[in-house]
């Protein structure tokens, strides 16, 4: 493993051993920042009028079932990490099931948000066409709470029996977004859904993670497909081989809706976009946010990564822009701010992360350890 001092973000390796190993390995080597998301939530869900992180773990413990079928693998590796970390497992697996708990009764109290989910992420995706080199790529600001910041951290996972794999997340988490060496990538952004009291589905974390590690490109949409989604999330994957792919996939509890480029290009932001779905509660940032994407890019015949830096720079309708900043209308726990800026080149299986909302801050590349896997057989 290394630590890039320049954006505090730790590029933890490993290449050895059972899933729980894998995980005790993870949990040894981020044991600070995973236990700064731990308290960091702890605060977050205790300031919760009617919710708690104790009440927090509880629920998650309801997922358990749901996530050893779909992928028990993972749940070891969960195990693992509170191990390596010396954290409860009920922490970790609740910090791996964030979105879905954000989703019940109380923990949205009249607040910054009322009922939604946080405004979180702008997401340009581009195809061969449209592209300065001809290459398949994506880029996306994650927005989410601002004190998650110093959550971030970025792992390279060695795998045996598929494609190694980059992924961008908080700590002790198991994936948000990333790449894999047979040229899939994954950005993601949230949807609206109206608050829930039952748990149901697999937590995105889970899903996430599954995907990212798989290097069959039919397989990565069945797991998209196959399961339900209790946190409503837009999935904008990409795949760099021979004329390249890329699609959204709107998916929630009753399915999913599929959105494809159109001129070569796709946008996302916070708001369902295929049909009938209507608008409602606080989602000015959302409709400004995809508005300036697409506003920036359409007449553009080719796009350089440059340009997609540029668009995700723009402050227009700040402090709600693309880079996003803190509104100092919303509680102080439920600001939200732009906290990182990722870059994947899926046809060079290329990944880059740049470090919070200052547009000065260099962008890092995270280089494979292992490149000579990169067109293996599962290509």
């Amino acid at each position: 493993h290394r630590v890039d001092r320049r954006q505090r973000q730790m590029c933890i390796r490993d290449s050895s051993g059972t899933p729980h190993e894998r995980g005790v390995a993870y949990g040894r080597e981020c044991a600070a920042p995973i236990e700064r998301t731990v308290s960091d939530y702890t605060r977050y869900f205790d300031n919760k009028k009617n919710l708690s992180w104790s009440y927090a773990k509880e629920m998650a413990q309801k997922f358990i079932p749901a996530i050893a079928a779909f992928a028990p693998d993972l749940m070891e590796e969960m195990k693992g990490i509170a191990e390596g970390a010396s954290l409860s497992f009920d922490d970790i697996l609740a910090i791996n099931c964030r979105s879905e708990l954000l989703r019940f009764d109380g923990s949205h109290d009249g607040g910054a948000h009322d009922g939604d989910a946080p405004d979180e992420c702008s997401i340009i995706g581009a195809m061969p066409e449209r592209t300065a080199n001809g290459h398949v790529i994506t880029a996306q600001n994650w927005d989410m709470y601002y004190w998650a910041e110093e959550h971030g951290v970025v792992l390279e996972v060695l795998q045996d029996d598929g494609p190694d794999y980059f992924c961008l997340t908080e700590a002790g988490q198991l994936a948000r977004y990333g790449m894999n060496q047979a040229g899939i990538g994954l950005a993601i952004n949230s949807l609206p859904r109206e608050i829930e009291t039952v748990p149901i589905g697999v937590p995105s974390a889970v899903v996430r993670r599954k995907f990212i590690s798989t290097g069959n490109w039919a397989e990565c949409l069945d797991i998209l497909f196959s399961i339900h989604h209790m946190a409503p999330m837009n999935f904008l994957v990409s795949n760099g081989n021979l004329q390249g792919d890329m699609m959204s996939i709107e998916a929630g509890a009753d399915g999913a809706q599929i959105l494809y480029p159109e001129d070569g290009l796709l946008y996302h932001t916070n708001h369902f976009l295929s049909p009938g779905h209507l608008l409602h509660g606080r989602k000015g940032s959302s409709v400004n946010r995809y508005n300036t994407l697409r506003r920036l890019l359409r007449g553009k015949e080719k796009i350089g990564i440059e340009d997609m830096i540029a668009t995700l720079n723009s402050t227009f309708g700040a402090p709600e822009s693309v880079l996003n900043q803190r509104n100092p209308r919303d509680g102080e726990m439920d600001q939200c701010a732009t906290l990182a800026c990722f870059i994947i080149d899926a046809t060079d299986r290329r990944f880059w992360v740049r470090k919070g909302n200052i547009r000065e801050n260099p962008f890092v590349e995270y280089k494979w350890t292992r490149p000579d896997k990169i067109y293996a057989v599962w290509r």
